[in-house]
Formats: C-alpha cells, structure tokens, sequence
C-alpha cells in the first residue's frame, strides 16, 4: 500500500495521505500500534470492530502511522530522540492503544509487533503515560486481532466498554464483556508473555539504536546498544504483566493459567502499584485458582481491586489464602463477594487478621452472602486501621445480621473517617437500638453518610 498507493499520491504535495482527504484538524482519539507487514483487510477489520465496540462516532480520528506521517519527509517526523517523535505526540493526545495482533504467516507472525522496536516502544510508552494520568483517566489498551481466514475479529478490552453497556440488561456488563471476549484465541499473545524488547527489530537500524538507548537512559547514539539494562528488565517485566492481566479471565476460563505461566509474570512486576480484576460469574473461580492469584499479587500494590461477584466455588480457604497473600502497602481496597454462598465467618475472620494497617479506603461488597454473622462483621470492624478515611460496607440481604453488628461498628469506627457507605437493606434483623448505637458513633469529622435501610425491620 505504501508503495503503490501512499508515496505515489503524497509525491507532490508532499504531504501525509490524510491531508488528501481532509484539511480539517485531525486531534487522535485512538492511536494504533501494529506492524506493516499484516494483511491490511484484517487491520481494517480490527479497527472498524474497534469503533463498533467502543462506540464512537465515525468521524474519530485513528491515529496510523502509514496515513498520519509524511512519508517524504520522514526526517522530520522521526527525530533521534523517540519521545519527540510524531508517534509519541499523537500517544499523549489519544484517549488509548489499539494494537492490533496478525497472525501466523508462512513468513511472519504471530504477533509480529511484539517483536518489533516500534511496537515495543510504544507499549512501554502506554505503561509511561498511563502511570502520569488521572485516576479517572488511564492510558487504556486494546488488543485486536483476526485469525487468519475467519470473518470475526477478536477484541480484548481495557475494562468494559459502552457497547458491553448498552446490551439487554438481563445481564451484566462483565458479562458481556466476557462473552465477547471468550473465543479470543490467548495463544496469539504467548510471544508478549516472552517479551524481550532488546532483540526487537526494526527497518532501520538507527531506530533500535535510539529507542534502546532512550529506555536505558543513555545518550542516544551511544554504540554499541547494551545487551542488558535494569530498565529492560523493568519494562518486560511490566509489559507482560499487562498482557497477563488481560487475558486471566479466559486463560482460566480454558484451565490455561499454569501452561501459559501468568502467575510468574504478575508476580514478576514488582513495579505495578495497581491490579484490577473482575472475574464476575466466573465459575473456574475457586480457591486453588484464588490461592494461586494472591501468591501472585506483586508485592508493592497501592490499589488492589478484586471483584468475585457469583463465584459460586470460592469459600473461606480461598479467602485466606487471599488474607495471607494481601501487600502490606495497599491504600485502596476493593473486594466484591456478592453472592458468593461458600463464604462464612471464617473468611471475613480471615482477613480481619491481615488486613493492612496501610489502608485509608476500604470496599466490602458481601451482599447476599448468608454464611456471615454478626460474628464476621464484628472481627471484619474491629480490625479498620484507625486513620481510614473511607469506608464502603455492602451489607444487604444478609439475614443474620442484628443491631449488635451496628454497635460494633459504632465502637470501631475510625476517628478520621470522612466517608461512610452502608447498605442493610433486606436486613430484617436490624432496627431502631442499633441505628441509635451507629448514630452514636459517627466520628466528628465525618462529611459524607450514605445509609439503606430498605427492609430493617428490626426484629
């Protein structure tokens, strides 16, 4: 395409091929990785997929390095240094990465990108931009990719996107999103599982010079390149724990969480101060495969959110394995349970005991999840750190609960709370004694109270 359509067409104007189509301001929405050597029908296919599942308008801007640069004058387009490059510019304009994965050819692939420097790079460069953003809004990643002769393309998404939102409401989000996600082939990402981004290649050899030397902090004609850095290391590290993040869900799906060794890779990220996994309705869920992820749990995390929502085969071993495992350094918990039948008292007990003193926000989401007593909660209470400063308790439905758990809360609630979150509704056991007791404890400089009661009959 480049050569028989891009250069011939670009030659006089001496432009890029989108000023041919557009004089308008074209700000990225998307930016896409992928590698020129993939059939160009497959990567229109992903990135038409792409729009679909995240909804966007037709008029937003993918940002295609083949389209958006001039193609004559690439010297100044592609600088020595990689960060003042066209293609990092259009990244820190764009709102996420679609990459986009070929497959197996009789000479390439698959996943040829995680072979190549510029591929590399850019991922790196996710992890960079997205560790600089809000926590409201990440550097998201997108895997797209369609197997060889099939018409269906095959997307892995960063969290759920509009579309899983707009499907019929008989189910849930995460369940749409797995649905979609579940005949995604895993064995097109075991190369970035391998991923070695000092033995990628590239076209021109000035362009593996100068992004080695820039991830290793040298100056960037320094030669030869190394052949080790600790900034390598890191980078691998944290690249293939993204990609084993993305694929847990359906690697445990299809009893491949051992074969594929996700565990040694999340565990391998000890720069990853973030983990969010949502295994909703997942069956495969139990407490061997729960033991196995809180033995992997890399040991600096500052934000750990875990949702097992409908895991019906998850009980108290898994939730104290989970205990054992917990990082000492989190800030932010989230830990949904709801409906999750095997859960009693001795697995809130469990990780009453090692909760971190560390903590400042805490969600329990334990709705439905008849095996927990007062005894739990009151185990679960007494164990807040004292400088928490926002505390969510889902408690609904929980049918043995009664007004002694309420005055265990009152007796145990952190004097620097800020934010209290309570859900009883359905809890019949609950009245007006222990409403009184919890009245009676709200800490002074409390400024946000959220209460449901829907159902405390107070029997």
């Amino acid at each position: 395409l480049n050569s028989w359509a891009i250069l011939p067409s670009t030659q006089e104007a001496n432009c890029a091929f989108v000023e041919l189509f557009t004089k308008e301001k074209q700000t990225p929405r998307w930016f896409v990785s992928h590698w020129w050597g993939e059939v160009i029908a497959d990567f229109v296919a992903c990135v038409q997929k792409h729009s679909e599942i995240r909804c966007l308008p037709d008029e937003s801007p993918y940002w295609v390095c083949a389209y958006a640069n001039r193609q004559h004058a690439l010297g100044q387009e592609l600088t020595a240094d990689p960060r003042a490059t066209s293609f990092f510019k259009a990244m820190q304009l764009a709102e996420g990465v679609l990459l986009v994965l070929d497959d197996k050819m009789d000479s390439s692939g698959p996943s040829t990108p995680f072979t190549r420097i510029w591929c590399a790079f850019e991922l790196s460069m996710v992890l960079d931009l997205t560790a600089s953003a809000d926590d409201d809004s990440p550097m998201l990643l997108d895997i797209g990719h369609r197997p060889s002769g099939a018409s269906r393309v095959e997307l892995l998404s960063d969290g759920i996107t509009p579309w899983d939102k707009k499907q019929p409401r008989w189910s849930t989000d995460v369940r749409h999103k797995s649905k979609r996600e579940q005949s995604f082939p895993i064995d097109i990402v075991k190369v970035a599982l391998h991923l070695q981004l000092e033995r990628a290649s590239a076209s021109m050899e000035d362009d593996v010079v100068h992004i080695l030397n820039c991830l290793a902090s040298r100056p960037l004609e320094s030669r030869p390149t190394l052949d080790q850095h600790e900034n390598y290391d890191r980078t691998n590290a944290r690249l293939r724990a993204v990609l084993a993040v993305a694929v847990w869900r359906q690697a445990l799906e299809r009893k491949l969480i051992d074969s594929l060794k996700l565990p040694e890779c999340l565990a391998a990220d000890r720069w990853r101060t973030q983990l969010r996994l949502d295994l909703t309705d997942c069956q495969e869920v139990d407490n061997q495969s729960v033991t196995i992820l809180a033995q992997s749990l890399p040991r600096h995390l500052v934000n750990l959110y875990l949702d097992f929502t409908n895991c019906n085969n998850i009980g108290d071993a898994g939730f104290e394995a989970l205990a054992d495992h917990m990082p000492g350094t989190l800030q932010q918990l989230y830990l949904a349970c709801r409906s999750v039948p095997l859960l009693s008292d001795e697995g809130i007990k469990a990780l009453a005991r090692r909760l971190p003193q560390s903590l400042r926000d805490a969600h329990f989401d334990l709705l439905i999840c008849n095996q927990i007593t007062d005894e739990g909660l009151s185990a679960l209470c007494s164990s807040i750190p004292p400088t928490m400063q926002l505390l969510v308790l889902r408690l609904a439905g929980i049918h043995d609960l009664t007004d002694q758990t309420l005055a265990n809360i009152s007796h145990n609630m952190p004097s620097s709370l800020q934010t209290f979150k309570l859900d009883l509704s359905g809890c019949d056991k609950i009245g007006d004694p222990g409403l009184a007791s919890l009245a009676n404890g709200l800490p002074t400089c409390l400024q946000h109270l959220s209460l449901w009661l829907l159902g405390c009959l107070g029997g």
